[in-house]
């Protein structure tokens, strides 16, 4: 594989051409689809035997595509997940939390109190 990405400064560059081809879209649309928000990435640094290299994720709609590459820029490994047509939520759909096993949320009988299909998320502080 060629080498498609640059790394300037501490920052990956990838050529539009190859993101559009990850992800399906027109390599003209890659640059505002990442200024608006369209197209998210995610970077992990390898540690211990992947020292060295990294991850470079891209998400855009139901389409994850994932970038192995060494610290010069080579492309290592690529990949890409579709996982098809976005899920359309409805006031039926449960929650997530309630597919887990032992977990049972009661129906509401007191309409002023509602339960929650899932626990609050609770902050800990340091020390308690």
């Amino acid at each position: 594989m060629a080498l498609q990405v640059e790394i300037v400064d501490g920052t990956f560059v990838v050529a539009a051409n190859l993101v559009g081809e990850l992800l399906d879209i027109p390599s003209a649309d890659v640059p505002a689809l990442m200024r608006s928000g369209g197209i998210t990435s995610v970077c992990e640094a390898g540690i211990g035997p992947d020292e060295g290299t990294f991850r470079l994720n891209l998400f855009h709609r139901t389409r994850h595509a994932r970038l192995r590459i060494n610290e010069a820029g080579r492309i290592l490994h690529r990949s890409v997940i579709d996982f098809g047509q976005p899920r359309v939520r409805t006031k039926q759909s449960r929650h997530a939390c309630d597919a887990l096993p032992g977990r049972y949320t009661a129906p509401a009988v007191n309409r002023k109190i509602k339960p929650s299909p899932c626990p609050a998320p609770r902050h800990v502080k340091p020390g308690s």
